[in-house]
């Protein structure tokens, strides 16, 4: 630019010599690695074109004004160009990445055409099913078992087993015989069923005038369930009673039971809980409450067979048996470290625990079981337990289908990674083949025996 300032001193002749060659190279050096030469030469053009019109009539004593003004045009041009070409590279880099996702949904595209015009089924072959597959296809490619694609009613059976709760009739359905109908095998008090009139045995043959004769059992259920509050028309065969029978049935609240209780050798309680869900701490409360009134001294809580479910729940559960404060895991994913400790519940148990596990414990359950164990509050009996240490969220694609997808991973109180590896009992007790067959529940007895020791002291 002082070159340029310079020349301007000398003759307006001189200058516009001097200029061009400061300025195109001013030009290659601050946009050069941005733009073509034929780009530069452009843009010197222009601004060449600004000085002309700039110096054209002027007096030569007002050259030197006209320098520094033009010669703030091109300091300006040269800014506004660099930030062009800054932002110019984002856009760049943002349409080469739309380009990579287009260039996929083409690949899908043709694949679909090729299939649609050459496959020998292809009238056979809904769209809806190509997309399903595909979209199966991506989330498998992540390489975990625990991501995956569901279709709606997959995903609001899960909604369903998380709530713990559904909107149905009230019916026990026998899954041994469904090829020509449902057959009632008990109603539940206080529910619709049981007030409309419908009896065990009745085989349901049609939902909302639609014969469910032939279909999956499990798609004729999801056609009786529904909104709470609404009714449905079932068509029922009854023995002894020529003609079908058509009611009206109105979805009353159905809770899922996840906890039964007992009482074993007069004074040792045992609940059992077969999966985590928004209602399991309710029923869990009722039945210690029912076994407190029963007087018993220690308890064991039967985890066996449990594969997860809510993890708050879990978490919630443990400070049922722990003081406030109490840690019960870290949470790692992507982008946060989060330890979850017990916090102040209505009810808190201070009499000893046996904790029964086995394989089949897994995920939520491990959790309790893992806090329990690593903050010395109970004693762990059976077998290792499955290792699923993993999280998952859902995530809803559209009205028909949904994806669990796997968002962090969680350690005990103690830092032990569950994962694959799942928590060793302090008692490894094996139920045999022999035991199974004589009926002998090794791990329950054990238990058992361990309470008795603890009580009296040994």
């Amino acid at each position: 630019m002082r070159r340029y300032l310079g020349a301007l001193k000398k003759n307006e002749r001189g200058h516009h010599c001097q200029t061009r060659g400061s300025f195109n190279g001013m030009l290659s050096l601050n946009l050069g690695p941005y733009f073509s030469e034929k780009s530069l030469t452009f843009l010197s053009q222009a601004v060449r074109k600004q000085m002309d019109t700039k110096l054209k009539g002027l007096r030569r004593a007002q050259i030197k004004e006209v320098g520094n003004s033009v010669g703030l045009v091109a300091v300006l041009l040269i800014l506004a160009v660099n930030s062009f070409s800054l932002g110019y590279r984002f856009y760049e880099r943002d349409i080469l990445r739309r380009g990579q996702e287009k260039g996929a949904v083409q690949r899908l595209s043709v694949v679909e055409r090729i299939l649609r015009e050459n496959f020998l089924f292809a009238d056979k072959l809904p769209p809806e099913q190509l997309f399903d597959g595909a979209v199966t296809g991506m989330v498998n490619a992540a390489g975990d078992p625990y991501t995956r694609f569901i279709t709606n009613r997959e995903f609001q059976r899960s909604v369903q087993e998380r709530e713990g709760q559904f909107g149905g009739i009230g019916v026990t359905i026998n899954t041994k015989d469904t090829d020509s109908g449902l057959i009632i095998q008990e109603t539940r008090p206080g529910l619709g069923a049981q007030a409309a009139g419908l009896l065990p045995n009745d085989k349901i043959i049609a939902v909302d005038g639609a014969p469910i004769s032939g279909i999956p059992a499990e798609d004729a259920v999801a056609l009786i369930r529904g909104e709470i509050g609404s009714s449905v028309s079932v068509t029922v065969k009854r023995d002894g009673v020529a003609e079908p029978i058509i009611v009206r049935v109105e979805r009353k609240v159905v809770e899922i039971p996840s906890v039964s209780h007992e009482v074993i050798d007069g004074n040792l309680g045992i609940i059992r809980i077969s999966n985590f869900s928004n209602t399991t701490l309710s029923q869990f409360d009722r039945a210690f409450k029912e076994l407190e009134g029963k007087r018993i001294t220690a308890l064991i809580l039967d985890l066996r067979g449990n594969n997860g479910g809510v993890l708050d729940v879990a978490v919630s559960l443990a400070g049922r048996f722990m003081p406030p404060g109490a840690p019960v895991l870290s949470i790692n994913s992507r982008n946060f470290t989060l330890t979850q400790e017990t916090q102040r519940e209505s009810l808190l148990i201070a009499i000893p625990v046996v904790v029964l596990v086995d394989s089949g414990t897994a995920s939520a359950s491990e959790v309790l079981a893992g806090a329990l164990q690593d903050n010395l509050r109970a004693t762990l009996v059976g077998e290792t337990t499955f290792g699923k240490g993993l999280i998952q969220n859902s995530f809803q694609i559209d009205e028909s289908s949904a994806m669990i997808v796997t968002v962090s991973r969680y350690l005990t109180p103690s830092g032990r990674n569950i994962h694959e590896y799942g928590i060793t009992p302090d008692m490894e007790i094996m139920i045999t083949p022999e035991d199974m067959i004589r009926g002998i529940d090794t791990q329950l007895l054990k238990a058992k025996s361990h309470l008795r020791s603890v009580k009296e002291g040994r």
